[in-house]
């Protein structure tokens, strides 16, 4: 028998209580009575109802996550806080797929002559916009970036401004990823399958031999897109013990690894996403897009026959591209495009021979025509306030109380794991992010039971939507409620806590954004580091629900201990939390936001460099980016 982290917690860590200096007495003094301080036990008591398996990993398009914003809406009612406006539950609105509203249209003229894709050779992509368009044809790569970008830019030296880009999905080098990966786990999941009866039998020559005919069959899979490197023999060797599970997804991830490519450029694993793609091609200009999947793509022949076109109906997009998108079928599109005589396939063998771009313009004119009706389902953010005594500005403090869900069809998209004996589908999320939602709810409790309000409102922000593209915090951010405090005041700063709960000495406590106000230094150094190794930064990571508040000029905070081996995956249980890590966070948490509160000043900074302001990095990933570093041992 084990008992559970937050029983656990009330036996052991009562007294792991922390407040953080504020600029005045908050309250206490005045009753008699020392000031409530952020309690342990109530967070861990918070991330375990939110963890349980219960609530399904809290996946924002299942039904799942009302029921977890019941479980936070209770625990802020029960503070005392009141809701923004009469309901704590403010929806908005996700997209899951859409239909056609009229057969989409795709014609390429060249040299006077049009020619009309058949229809079934093309169809929108998940993200389209519906709009029609005509423009000349560029033909953009891969429109990818490597790791250096020095070394390889399909960008580089063509015009996109006003053009429709023909673009390869996928990166150089580089398969169809999900496509891999679903066959990757597909041959993982029999393994497992076939390898059970064995282990019971304790059948250890069979074991080693059922671990070599799957190693060599995903040996084979991936190592033709390794660029000629082979895999490592920890990977290809049978283990000394064959009975162990295998590391199926190791291989995958080799595609990935700086090294891959070891006699040119290296890509990042967002150089093959779409809506990477689409954002760069966007920006520069693009006004419609063709995306091809080239031959040399595909995992295998079966696939490359199919060359399959996404189903809008049941691929949720991860937002509106602004422009239309279309793929086409890699033999349609060499028979209709061309540049300089040469074919899509012709274009992709060059650059994956040599890593070099290929880019240009195609000297023809494309027609997009799309018209699409989106399909949306609602999830709830959560909005709850603490009345400031001057309204008129207000200091939001946020989380995401969402996660990705469990492995079955409809209810996320958790990657299950099996260690021979049992298999786990809950993606439970402890960490990611029942971790800041337990901050945010405990500093809300705290502040709750001070017997005078604040000077400033106080907002408690929870997002859904967070895990499917911080669609939520984009939701409030673009179309805030048309109630107090918006409908009067004005926001001050937005702090952000994301992955809290397992603090360690490195990489500590990570605090980004510090660049975004001249006044954050100092209400840090005012709150105390009580014992915490922290790294201040002074970038703003474009990776959670603090960005779309820093785009609307806002003073931010985004504060996590890092990535661990258990993110996105069913080893995110509550009884991995540090509790007295957790109660050091929610305890800086506090002492900050009650001199912003309190009314301390805090003003805006613009980024004094473009690595100062909104970039893919985390905090403490670029060394010329940090303000400070203290508790750090040695």
């Amino acid at each position: 028998m084990r008992l559970g982290p937050a029983i656990l917690a009330m036996f052991v860590l009562t007294a792991c209580r922390t407040t953080g200096p504020t600029p005045a007495d908050p309250g206490g003094a005045a009753s008699g009575e020392p000031p409530a301080a952020v309690e342990a036990s109530q967070m861990m008591a918070t991330i375990e109802a939110l963890a349980s398996d219960e609530l399904g990993g809290r996946y924002s398009l299942h039904p799942d996550i009302d029921r977890a914003a019941s479980v936070v809406i209770e625990k802020l009612t029960a503070a005392g806080v009141q809701p923004v406006g009469e309901d704590f539950r403010h929806r908005f609105g996700i997209a899951i797929g859409a239909d056609l509203v009229t057969p989409p249209t795709l014609s390429i003229a060249h040299k006077g002559k049009t020619a009309l894709a058949a229809q079934g050779s093309f169809g929108p992509m998940p993200g389209s916009a519906s709009a029609s368009v005509t423009a000349p044809v560029v033909f953009a790569g891969y429109a990818a970036v490597a790791n250096d970008a020095s070394a390889y830019d399909d960008l580089a030296g063509i015009d996109l401004s006003g053009k429709i880009a023909v673009v390869l999905l996928d990166a150089p080098r580089r398969p169809d990823s999900s496509a891999l990966y679903s066959r990757v786990r597909s041959i993982g999941d029999r393994f497992e399958t076939q390898a059970r009866p064995l282990r019971e039998a304790s059948d250890t020559a069979a074991l080693s031999k059922l671990q070599a005919q799957t190693r060599k069959e995903l040996t084979a899979l991936v190592e033709p897109f390794l660029g000629g490197a082979a895999l490592p023999g920890h990977l290809t060797a049978v283990p000394d013990d064959p009975a162990g599970p295998l590391d199926s997804d190791a291989f995958a991830s080799m595609l990935f690894a700086p090294n891959a490519d070891a006699d040119g450029p290296s890509f990042p694993f967002s150089a093959g996403r779409l809506r990477n793609k689409i954002a760069r091609l966007v920006d520069a200009g693009a006004v419609g897009v063709i995306a091809v999947r080239g031959p040399r793509s595909f995992v295998d022949e079966v696939d490359r026959d199919a060359d399959a076109l996404p189903d809008l109906t049941t691929t949720r997009p991860s937002r509106d591209a602004g422009v239309p998108v279309v793929q086409m079928k890699w033999r349609d599109a060499d028979a209709l495009l061309k540049l300089r005589g040469r074919k899509l396939s012709s274009l992709q063998g060059q650059i994956e021979r040599n890593l070099e771009p290929a880019s240009g313009d195609m000297k023809a004119e494309a027609t997009i025509v799309v018209e699409l009706q989106s399909r949306e389902v609602e999830a709830p953010n959560v909005l709850g306030q603490i009345v400031g005594s001057k309204p008129d500005e207000f200091v939001i403090l946020g989380a995401h109380y969402d996660h990705i869900g469990t492995d079955e069809d409809g209810r996320g998209h958790c990657r299950a794991t099996v260690d021979g004996v049992s298999k786990d589908i809950v993606c439970n999320g402890a960490d990611d992010n029942a971790s800041g939602t337990a901050v945010v709810l405990e500093v809300a409790r705290v502040l709750a039971s001070r017997p005078t309000p604040p000077e400033r409102t106080v907002v408690f922000a929870l997002f859904a939507g967070e895990e499917l593209g911080l669609l939520g915090s984009r939701a409030l951010a673009a179309s805030p409620p048309d109630a107090a405090p918006w409908k009067d005041g004005t926001p001050v700063a937005m702090i952000n806590i994301d992955m809290v709960g397992r603090l360690r000495p490195d990489p500590g406590l990570l605090v980004g954004g510090v660049g975004s106000s001249p006044q954050w230094m100092s209400l840090f150094e005012t709150a105390g580091w009580d014992g915490m190794p922290i790294t201040f930064d002074r970038s703003v990571t474009t990776r959670s629900d603090h960005a779309a508040f820093y785009k609307l000029g806002m003073p931010v905070i985004f504060m996590f201990t890092g990535v661990h081996g258990d993110y996105h995956a069913p080893g995110d249980e509550a009884d991995e939390i540090d509790p007295a890590g957790l109660g050091k966070v929610a305890g800086i948490t506090l002492g900050v936001i009650e001199q912003i509160a309190g009314g301390s000043k805090i003003e805006f900074a613009e980024p004094a460099t473009p690595q100062e302001g909104l970039v893919p990095a985390l905090p403490g990933d670029v060394e010329a980016m940090i303000e400070r570093r203290v508790g750090y041992e040695g």
